[in-house]
């Protein structure tokens, strides 16, 4: 039935049927449909927040502002959220980041900012960390405040107090989960993750031992692993630990040396543009995931403004979420003529292949000379192109790397490295994979690496030897090296189209060349 009404609502609402104010910050965009009063001192609140955290983590940000909505209207507000309790959330969306804010009780809007900004930055940061930990860690730090010269964390939140005295749930199920579940328990679910979190932040003795932990999850270990290595401790000790850490006499607070820098300015206030609204509209749609109706409206403001990326950003984002790529390559080429700047779509464009490819890198890499995705499908059309030592050169160059891209990282670098010439830095890249890994999924990947190390030797052809006794590959790598051919299997050729015949070769290819456990050669890539 929801579906169906969001269908209905996306045929029928004009993107200028709210009629947004925009706001602008130094750091963000608003938009709102209600009180330019209560749009203001968000604003402010962001600002001060993003100060806050600017200076005591510095986190790495996005080069676009973020996008807050604020929904006065509860009906409007309703359209877009499964469930009752729900009061903001945010999204990371392909081509921006977005918050949307919903009706609040007086004093309310504070603590709320700072849990969705708390959100944003996980997502700005690549974390992938369990449901329970990302909204513990928001909610240990909505309570944000200050206090004289200082900014005090970890207030206690006296309705998650109250509400464990009675409603416990099984700690199993919530360090696992990975949805909120039912209504009734989105409540216990929060209050139990916020419990989680304020004893692993801030009691004194497991404090140091946080980042360890995080690390853990980060890299995919299973929670029980995680906690052995990090506190060790078993889910049923963790429950026990933090019963008696909520039911006691106290809990901590952490409090930083750290003042909030006033924003001193007024915010740029304005009527939206008819694409602004309509843009906005879009967004909500995409939250609220009616992504057909996101897609029709995207499409329709691609017609009344042709020369606007916008439309065509956003229509990339639906395609992608139909798991449409051919029609998402459509809009990726069509953004990209219209001067898109936005360095997540570019990569994403270029991944979906064509002609424009490299030049959308090139562009996704002038705005964020680190992208990472953007650094990994250059080097991958490098080493399609026979540019093997750029590929390596390019991998080089990464610098943000989240230990849950380590491994397919360094599974292109190790490629990019051996076919360059560079055996030493692939075999120094396994190692120190292998050094690092920690997850079951992860040893067993660098196992099967390091088992690839010393079996294929990348040089010059010289010459294919052939005669009765088989054919014998004569391959320069700093000297020549003479690999007999695998006479028990079919010598597997690849790579760029070579002529290859039996005696000298006229026209020396660099290739790789695969070897069996015996050092015999059973692959051949032609290189260049």
């Amino acid at each position: 039935m929801r579906g169906l009404i969001l269908a209905v609502m996306a045929a029928l609402a004009l993107p200028g049927q709210i009629a947004f104010t925009r706001m602008e910050s130094p750091h963000f965009e608003l938009y709102t449909d209600g009180s330019k009063g209560r749009a203001a001192d968000i604003l402010e609140h962001f600002e001060r927040v993003r100060s806050f955290f600017l200076q005591t983590i510095n986190p790495r940000e996005t080069p676009g502002k973020p996008r807050v909505v604020v929904l006065n209207s509860a009906k409007t507000f309703a359209t877009f959220v499964e469930r009752k309790s729900t009061i903001a959330y945010y999204l990371g969306l392909p081509h921006r980041d977005l918050i949307v804010v919903g009706p609040a009780g007086k004093g309310a809007d504070n603590q709320t900012i700072t849990h969705e900004y708390l959100h944003l930055l996980v997502h700005q940061a690549g974390m992938r960390i369990p449901l329970w930990m990302n909204e513990g860690i928001a909610e240990v730090y909505s309570t944000l405040q200050p206090v004289g010269q200082k900014m005090r964390v970890g207030t206690p939140i006296q309705g998650h107090m109250l509400r464990l005295r009675y409603d416990w749930l099984d700690i199993r199920q919530v360090l696992k989960a990975e949805s909120y579940g039912s209504e009734e328990h989105v409540g216990p679910f929060y209050s139990m993750s916020w419990a989680i979190a304020h004893m692993l932040l801030l009691e004194d003795d497991l404090r140091p031992k946080w980042t360890r932990f995080t690390a853990a999850m980060e890299r995919g270990i299973p929670i029980e692993q995680a906690l052995r290595q990090a506190y060790g401790l078993t889910p049923q000790q963790l429950e026990q630990h933090v019963q008696g850490y909520i039911r006691g006499k106290t809990v901590n607070v952490v409090e930083f040396n750290f003042k909030w820098e006033e924003w001193k300015g007024a915010p740029a206030t304005r009527p939206a543009t008819a694409l602004e609204n309509g843009l906005t509209m879009v967004d909500l749609f995409l939250s609220g995931k009616d992504v057909a109706g996101a897609a029709r409206h995207a499409e329709r403001l691609a017609g009344e403004f042709p020369r606007e990326a916008g439309p065509w950003e956003a229509l990339l984002t639906a395609r992608m979420w139909e798991r449409n790529k051919e029609a998402g390559a459509v809009a990726a080429r069509e953004a990209f003529a219209r001067g898109t700047r936005n360095a997540d779509l570019l990569a994403l464009g270029a991944s979906l292949g064509g002609a424009e490819a490299r030049a959308m890198l090139d562009r996704a890499l002038t705005v964020d000379p680190e992208h990472f995705e953007g650094l990994m499908e250059l080097a991958a059309l490098q080493l399609q192109a026979g540019e093997d030592g750029a590929a390596f050169a390019t991998l080089q160059r990464v610098r943000r790397l989240g230990a849950a891209d380590a491994a397919r990282y360094v599974r292109l670098f190790v490629y990019a490295a051996q076919r360059s010439g560079n055996e030493a830095a692939a075999e120094a890249a396994v190692k120190e994979f292998r050094a690092y890994a920690v997850s079951e999924r992860d040893k067993a990947e660098g196992e099967k690496m390091a088992g690839m190390m010393g079996r294929s030797v990348t040089g010059v052809l010289v010459e294919v030897g052939c005669s009765a006794s088989g054919q014998v590959l004569h391959v320069d790598s700093g000297g020549v090296r003479a690999i007999p051919v695998d006479a028990g299997q079919t010598l597997r050729v690849s790579g760029v189209e070579f002529d290859l015949h039996c005696g000298v070769m006229k026209r020396k290819p660099r290739v790789r060349v695969g070897l069996s456990g015996e050092g015999k050669a059973r692959a051949l890539e032609i290189l260049r």
